[in-house]
């Protein structure tokens, strides 16, 4: 019997190798977050896009969160570089 719903498309659900890489990119960026909100140099400003971006719910940063991350990365982590043209997945 039909239910009156129709199916527009299909939602393509990662799985396997894809959907543990991106836990352990979520997990590694927890960890960099983690490690940049102790410096005793953080700005506030830093602290609070930090704060946020450790509170996004989805397993990837967009490239502009992305981006902010490594500003703030480069001006009080340990790295040498910017990288500016870093790729997101999405779901």
């Amino acid at each position: 019997m039909w239910n009156g719903l129709y199916l527009r498309g299909v939602i393509p659900i990662p799985g396997g190798k894809e959907l543990d890489l991106r836990w352990r990119n979520a997990s590694a960026r927890a960890d960099c977050i983690s490690r940049l909100q102790e410096s005793d140099k953080l700005e506030e400003a830093a602290h609070t896009v930090l704060k946020h971006l450790g509170e996004v719910k989805r397993l990837y940063l967009t490239a502009f969160e992305e981006k902010l991350l490594n500003l703030i990365e480069f001006e009080y982590g340990n790295i040498d570089e910017i990288v500016l043209n870093s790729q997101s997945t999405k779901d």
